[in-house]
Formats: C-alpha cells, sequence, structure tokens
C-alpha cells in the first residue's frame, strides 16, 4: 500500500459518503514508527493520520479496523478523534458456540436421529470445544461433513464391487461385441486401391456396407437424442426425488471431535490476555510512545 493508494481510497470514501472504511489487519498498515528500514511505511501512516483527521475535508466516512495484535499499532492512531473505541471480540463462550454451530449446521443435511436430539448434541460439542474460535467450530463441521462423504463414498464403491465380483461369470459369458470400426481417411483410400485386385467386387460391397452402417448409425442417435429429450422432462422429478444425499449423523462428529484442536493453545491465550487488557484498560498510560529503540542492532528509519 501507498500514499496515493490512501489518498484515492479517501477520496472514492468521500465521494459515496455515507461510507465505512473497514481496514482488516490494520497492524500491518500501520506499525509502529521505525519498523522499516527505507519510511515507506512512516509515509503511509502519516498519510492514513492525515486522511483520518479531516485536513482535506473528511465527512461522513467512519473508519473501523480489526487487530489480533493492538500492542503492534501505532500509538498515534489511538488518539481522540481517529481510532478512539475499542471493542474486544473474545472468544465464543458456551451459548455462543451452540449458536455458531447451529448456523453451520443449518447448511448441512442431517439424519433423522441427530435432527431429533439437535439440541442436546450442540451443547455436548459446544461444551467439548473450549477455547475453540468460530473458524475452529467451521473446521470441525467441514471435517465431519468429509466423514460423511467419505462413508457414503465407501459403501456406494463397496457395493458395486460385489456386484461386479458376483456376477463377473454371467456377464462375462453373455458379454457381446460392442466395437465397431469404421474406416476413414487411409484406411478408406486403402480399401478403394485394394478393389483393383481380383475380390474388387467384395471389397465394394464392405464399403457400401461401412457406409450405409455409418449413415444408418448417425440417423439413430440422432432420434435417442430427441427420444431422452422429450422423456427427461416428465421424469425429472422422478429422478431428483429418489436421488440419493450425504447425511451427516453423530459418529461423523464424534470422528472429527477425536482429531480437531484448538489453534491458539494455552500460553498463547494468557499472552493475548495480558496485551488486551493493557490496551483496553490502560493504554493511555502504559503503552509505548512508538518511537524505534535506538539500541545496537534495533531497526531505523531514513526520516
Amino acid at each position: 500500500m501507498s500514499e496515493k493508494s490512501i489518498r484515492d481510497l479517501f477520496k472514492r470514501a468521500t465521494a459515496l459518503k455515507p461510507c465505512i472504511l473497514f481496514f482488516n489487519e490494520i497492524d500491518s498498515i500501520a506499525p509502529k514508527r521505525g519498523s522499516d528500514s527505507t519510511g515507506v511505511t512512516d509515509r503511509v501512516v502519516n498519510q492514513l493520520l492525515t486522511q483520518m483527521d479531516g485536513v482535506e475535508g473528511l465527512s461522513g466516512v467512519y473508519v473501523l479496523a480489526a487487530t489480533s495484535r493492538p500492542d503492534l499499532i501505532n500509538p498515534a492512531l489511538l488518539r481522540p478523534g481517529r481510532l478512539d473505541k475499542s471493542l474486544l471480540c473474545d472468544l465464543p463462550n458456551l451459548d455462543d458456540r451452540i449458536d455458531i454451530l447451529r448456523c453451520l449446521l443449518k447448511k448441512l443435511k442431517l439424519d433423522e436421529d441427530l435432527q431429533g436430539e439437535l439440541d442436546n448434541r450442540l451443547r455436548d460439542v459446544a461444551s467439548r470445544t473450549q477455547d475453540y474460535s468460530g473458524a475452529d467450530l467451521q473446521a470441525l463441521v467441514s471435517n465431519a461433513q468429509l466423514e460423511a462423504v467419505h462413508e457414503y463414498l465407501g459403501d456406494k464403491d463397496t457395493g458395486v464391487s460385489a456386484a461386479k465380483t458376483n456376477g463377473k461369470a454371467r456377464v462375462q459369458d453373455s458379454r457381446k461385441p460392442s466395437i465397431l470400426q469404421f474406416w476413414y481417411g487411409a484406411d478408406q483410400d486403402r480399401l478403394r486401391s485394394d478393389a483393383n485386385s481380383s475380390d474388387r467386387r467384395t471389397q465394394l460391397r464392405k464399403l457400401a456396407e461401412y457406409e450405409e452402417t455409418v449413415v444408418k448409425l448417425r440417423s439413430k442417435g440422432k432420434s435417442s437424442r430427441r427420444g431422452l429429450q422429450g422423456e427427461g422432462n416428465q421424469k425429472s422429478d422422478d429422478k431428483v426425488s429418489h436421488k440419493p444425499e450425504v447425511q451427516l449423523a453423530w459418529e461423523h462428529l464424534e470422528r472429527s471431535l477425536r482429531v480437531s484442536r484448538a489453534s491458539i493453545k494455552a500460553d498463547e491465550k494468557r499472552r493475548l490476555s495480558l496485551v488486551y487488557d493493557e490496551f483496553v484498560g490502560g493504554r493511555s498510560a502504559k503503552l509505548r510512545n512508538g518511537q524505534g529503540g535506538t539500541a545496537v542492532g534495533s531497526r531505523g528509519t531514513l526520516m
């Protein structure tokens, strides 16, 4: 992102006012000063601060930002008149996880047993997914859906292979040749050249039979396609009604729970909790001033 892109973004937002600008991962756009060695990031942050202060007549534009590392944001963005309001979106609690799972399962086909005991099953899953985020719960449901698909395909393949094994001898006995070769191009020229031999009449008769067979097959294929199109409108409802569907059962959720883990570990959660508490409760007095370090080996800026 450059200074020009920041100006163009706010210019378009002003033209569409009232408008809301949402910056995701704001810590990567506006980090603390001296975070790079070229000064480009500092100029981008300065341009962003200028636009948010309304120096160029900003009105009717509201700026929202999200981050998981508020300690990396430039403190100048947190001053009054800029991003001066904070809202902590914590990990979902038990009731929140139940609501998230209910919304995720609405998109799937559930079997009768799971549908009948859905409330109890959802509470059971939610109680076993402590410290799971919304993305973790979505991954849990996706893995359960994959378990259902694999089970369905495995049963289907097993049934087909068993049918093939049982009827193998009978099918081989009743099998008829289904390959008919038609000669074109060089092969057809070869037949015509061979017609000059002693069996010329026989070769010509075979060539005529081939051409007649091709014409019959083409006409038969066209009529078959027309017939299938006419019958398709009448039988489409029956085919759709009898089409098998993959259903999600409680066993699939159990298998997914065995292999699923929370993406945020306990020590990482404790560390982030300290950061959030400092940011929300005492950021005015405890946060650094945003200036880069002066120790040996620390990064600097050309500005």
